[in-house]
Order: C-alpha cells, then sequence, then structure tokens
C-alpha cells in the first residue's frame, strides 16, 4: 500500500521578534516536510520505501545574521529476501543557501548489506537465537565555515571605511572615506564531503541471555 503524511505543528506565538533585551539568542526556525511509504510483502519478497521532502530555515534575529535555508529530497527503500538477506539503499539531494547555484546541492547516497545468519537452516536455533552480519558505505555532507565567510562567498565584497591611513587632499593630511576589498570571491566553495564505512555485528545466544553488538567504523 501508499501512505502520504501531512503535519503542521507550530510552537510558540506568531508575531514580530524584537532584538532588545539580555537574551544571547533569538531565533525563529521554520520545518516543512512531506512524503510517502510504501510497504508489500510478495511471498517471500519483502519491500519498504520511503520519499520525502523537506525544507528547513533558520534566521537568528538579535545579531541581524542572514538566515540559512536547507532543503532537499530523500528517499530510501528496503528490501528483505526470505528473512535471511538485507538490502537497504538510501540517498539524499540536499541543498544549502551559503554556496554558489551550480555548487548549492550535494548527492550523498549509501548502501547496507545485511546477512541473518541465525535464520538459515544449518543454524541450531535452540543456542544461536540471533546472528546478523551488516556492512555498510556511504557518502555524507558537512556545511563548513561561518555565515560571513560562506554566505555569499562567491562573490567579491567591498565596503567603505576611514581607518586606513590618511592622504592628500589640497595641502593637509586628511582622512577620507575609501572603498576596499574585505573579501575576494571563492567561486569553489560547497559542501564537504567524506566517505564513511561500517562493519557490525549483532547476536543472541543461549535463549537470549547474552546479547551484544559489535561496531567498527572507518
Amino acid at each position: 500500500y501508499v501512505q502520504g503524511t501531512i503535519g503542521w505543528s507550530q510552537v510558540g506565538e506568531d508575531g514580530t521578534i524584537g532584538n532588545g533585551g539580555s537574551y544571547k539568542a533569538i531565533t525563529r526556525r521554520y520545518q516543512h516536510g512531506g512524503g510517502f511509504k510504501y510497504k508489500n510483502t510478495f511471498g517471500i519478497h519483502h519491500v519498504d520505501a520511503k520519499l520525502f521532502f523537506d525544507r528547513y530555515q533558520a534566521k537568528e534575529h538579535l545579531y541581524s545574521t542572514m538566515g540559512e535555508t536547507y532543503q532537499g529530497l530523500k528517499g530510501k527503500i528496503s528490501y528483505r529476501y526470505n528473512n535471511r538477506y538485507l538490502v537497504d539503499i538510501a540517498a539524499s539531494y540536499q541543498g544549502f543557501n551559503y554556496y554558489p547555484p551550480d555548487k548549492r546541492y550535494g548527492f550523498f547516497p549509501a548502501v547496507g548489506l545485511g546477512w541473518l545468519i541465525s535464520e538459515e537452516n544449518f543454524v541450531n536455533k535452540d543456542n544461536v537465537n540471533l546472528l546478523k552480519l551488516r556492512v555498510s558505505a556511504g557518502r555524507n555532507g558537512n556545511t563548513i565555515g561561518t555565515a560571513w565567510a560562506t554566505y555569499y562567498g562567491y562573490l567579491t565584497n567591498f565596503e567603505s571605511t576611514t581607518n586606513l591611513s590618511q592622504a592628500f587632499f589640497g595641502t593637509s593630511l586628511t582622512n577620507g572615506t575609501q572603498i576596499i576589498q574585505s573579501r575576494v570571491a571563492n567561486d569553489k566553495i560547497t559542501w564537504e564531503r567524506g566517505m564513511k564505512y561500517n562493519f557490525g555485528t549483532d547476536f543472541a545466544f543461549l535463549k537470549n541471555r547474552l546479547t551484544g553488538s559489535f561496531d567498527y567504523f572507518t
């Protein structure tokens, strides 16, 4: 069957946020999302899939910093064969407004494999209640830097100042308003990417008297 969900919740009250008082931070956040689920079993085949869109916005009002927005599609599909062999595939196509338009979105896939050895016919079910081997690999993304360094960081920034050395205007030294380049454009800025791997096992022996998990991450 296919299942769709729509949800909305509000925390606090509507109104203008001021920047006065003794607050250390005043932030307004918005989060929107929606998606679909599909789940079905065909004999010894089981499928579970999800697809959804989310959008997160945050604006810090106390210091009037520029807001940040994350948005994108996320999905996952899980397949189980005969309750023994497992495959999970997930992916995220995520965007961040601090980056140049052509580098704003990143694609982050992941895959996981599992084997429920305890469901095999050659295993003694009285002594081995659960034995599962699993391995996964995925690409993750991280946003780096501060708002000043990255928001429109792909554009050169100029500003006026009177704090530089004096110059002659007529017959005397005078402080004048000058235009300086305060930031050099960086059109290469984008998501920080990395690969992560996991190897693990879950077990339960002797009628679940001895249970545990081991994981190795790299």
